[in-house]
């Protein structure tokens, strides 16, 4: 990513560089072009690929439950760059859980994790203003309006529906085929949508399908129709060419109707909250809070390993995954003996194997063993490829 002043992430992480804040290993301030990398952390998915441990240095057993985790660095050229003394970058951090009795941590050295410094956490406003915006642009036109028992004229608001405009004016008669009740009982509906087709040059036939979509729901694209057969009141030479009208600018319509909806679905997967700070050094950082180990309970743990003959003794690494307390522990081999699974909650094993596979252990087969009560475990495993896996 090129270094810009500032910039905001897909998930709604927005960093601001300030002008003089970033310098090289002497000390000067760098210009030009820079390369800004960053990683966010969010799930425990995240947090296994990045290989970033969640333990403290202090006490091995401390495990790190994360409420958001970012990694910032900074490049002119292959040189590595700094914060410069007295300046600070600041970063509003997505935060995808409740991140109350959390502290700001950063990781000394890329060694050990320490507190630093303080963080406030509150609403995703831009994400609340562009859903807000963009589901008030997705309301749909309100059409028809009864004018006479069988003639009646399609009366919309043209910004939102602008495809309309090119049968402005238009006068309909209701097909003798079709019951007048249409008139009497649907035109009082507000409908948000109108497809107009033609059925039959000859006799200037239409058919004209209104849709009412579900209420709330902008994003909808089925709801409930009703179809009518009518004929315009206009030359055939008219309608040919209110048609070619009428399709070029419903095209263009609906491309920006979808491009709205592809927008709002973006914003909505943003987090719901923004955590800010002011890092003083590029590096790893993490809201987060020791995790509570409660409903664990320690486990011997044996693995089938789909009874592939894998050597115990091998260079075998297994992780828990709490993913519902969004943390992640690895377990070395000396402790299988001791390793804490969490009843109720959901969480996963994964053993990395000397083969280039990962061997899975899934949730439900977890709290079986937890609602059993057993002290000691041979689970089944189901392999995957590492790099399958990494790439997800």
């Amino acid at each position: 990513m090129l270094f810009r002043s500032s910039f905001r992430l897909s998930t709604g992480t927005q960093i601001r560089i300030e002008p003089g804040t970033l310098v090289d290993s002497k000390g000067n301030i760098v210009h030009g072009e820079v390369e800004f990398r960053v990683r966010e952390f969010h799930q425990t998915d995240d947090l296994f690929r990045s290989g970033i441990p969640m333990d403290t240095r202090a006490n091995g057993t401390d495990r790190l439950q994360t409420g958001g985790m970012i990694e910032m660095r900074a490049f002119s050229g292959k040189e590595s760059l700094n914060v410069a003394p007295g300046k600070t970058l600041e970063v509003g951090l997505a935060g995808f859980r409740d991140s109350k009795e959390y502290d700001l941590w950063y990781m000394d050295e890329d060694a050990d994790w320490n507190k630093r410094g303080q963080y406030t956490s509150d609403s995703n406003r831009i994400k609340i203003q562009m859903v807000s915006a963009l589901t008030d642009s997705l309301n749909r036109m309100k059409a028809p309006v009864e004018t006479d028992r069988r003639i009646f004229e399609l009366v919309s608001n043209l910004e939102q529906a602008p495809y309309l405009k090119a049968f402005k004016g238009i006068k309909w008669r209701l097909d003798e085929s079709q019951p007048i009740e249409f008139l009497e009982e649907q035109s009082r509906i507000h409908w948000e949508g109108v497809r107009i087709t033609r059925v039959n040059k000859k006799n200037n036939l239409y058919k004209l399908s209104f849709t009412q979509f579900e209420k709330d729901d902008p994003e909808a694209s089925k709801g409930i129709q009703k179809t009518v057969l009518a004929r315009a009141m206009s030359s055939r030479a008219d309608m040919k060419s209110r048609s070619a009208e009428y399709e070029k600018e419903l095209a263009e319509f609906e491309r920006k109707q979808n491009e709205r909806r592809e927008q709002l679905a973006r914003a909505k997967r943003e987090a719901d909250l923004i955590q800010t700070f002011r890092a003083d050094r590029l590096g790893i950082w993490n809201v987060d809070r020791l995790m509570k180990m409660e409903g664990c309970a320690p486990v011997y743990v044996h693995f089938d390993f789909e009874n592939e003959g894998i050597d115990m003794k091998s260079n075998i690494r297994l992780f828990a995954l709490y993913d519902q307390e969004n943390s992640i522990m690895e377990v070395s081999r000396e402790k299988w003996n001791q390793v804490y699974l969490q009843k109720g909650k959901a969480m996963r094993l994964i053993a990395l194997l000397p083969t280039d596979q990962l061997a899975l252990v899934d949730n439900s087969a977890i709290q079986q063993c937890m609602e059993a009560g057993l002290k000691e475990v041979t689970f089944q495993t189901r392999k995957i490829k590492t790099k399958d896996f990494l790439k997800k």
